[in-house]
């Protein structure tokens, strides 16, 4: 089907022109008003778009020796082994993951500097002193749970100031419950996490998929204990 296609020329003074196969009506054009900014296909008709196109952003994957597709700057960096920046270079990319049994170390006076950062299930991300992590998105640490429905699991936050009602998605937590040392009792507790803190929560679903958004605890934590 000629309308479908579209014919993509290199013209002179170093841009493209773009023209539909079988209709001269239908334009591509830059929409900066919509939600989702972009090129997108119209006819001369139509207000919304036909057609959406997007930019395929390139990914790298580290397997512990080497990148899959070159070096991660402007690509999604994926890393499924163990990189540490005592023997391999600082870099930047778009969105870092850090994958099931892999490890991301960043030693002392080095950043490594991206988006969004996630740090699947089985995955460390290490960050010694004097170490920085900079990210303009969001920091997520996914963990999954391995207690049934309405049984209590320990957690505890690997970011700062979490609504612990919220770590379950949609699902909320019947009970969140702190050690009260002095009484020897789980009482309940409040719903924003307390850096070093342990929580005894009800879990609302079995096997629960749990995600932590937030600033990442760093440095030596100190958690008095009464007694």
């Amino acid at each position: 089907n000629n309308q479908q296609k579209w014919n993509i020329s290199y013209q002179s003074g170093g841009y493209f022109s773009v023209s539909n196969a079988s209709d001269a009506t239908r334009l591509l054009k830059y929409n900066s008003q919509l939600g989702t900014p972009g090129f997108k296909a119209y006819t001369s008709f139509t207000v919304a778009p036909e057609v959406n196109l997007y930019k395929r952003i390139a990914v790298t994957t580290w397997n512990g020796s080497s990148w899959s597709n070159g070096l991660p700057t402007g690509k999604d960096a994926i890393n499924a082994g163990s990189y540490s920046t005592t023997t391999q270079p600082i870099f930047t990319a778009r969105n870092i993951t850090i994958q099931n049994g892999a490890v991301l170390e960043i030693t002392s006076g080095n950043t490594i500097t991206g988006e969004n950062v996630i740090v699947e299930n089985g995955g460390n991300l290490i960050q010694r002193s004097g170490s920085t992590l900079t990210y303009s998105g969001t920091f997520t640490v996914n963990k999954t749970g391995a207690s049934a429905a309405n049984k209590y699991a320990f957690w505890a936050s690997p970011v700062a100031n979490q609504n612990l009602t919220t770590i379950f998605g949609a699902t909320t937590p019947q009970f969140i419950t702190e050690y009260n040392t002095a009484t020897n009792y789980f009482v309940n507790a409040a719903t924003t996490s307390v850096l070093g803190k342990g929580y005894s929560i009800k879990n609302p679903v079995a096997n629960a998929a749990v995600s932590f958004v937030g600033t990442p605890n760093n440095n030596d934590l100190t958690f008095n204990l009464n007694t």
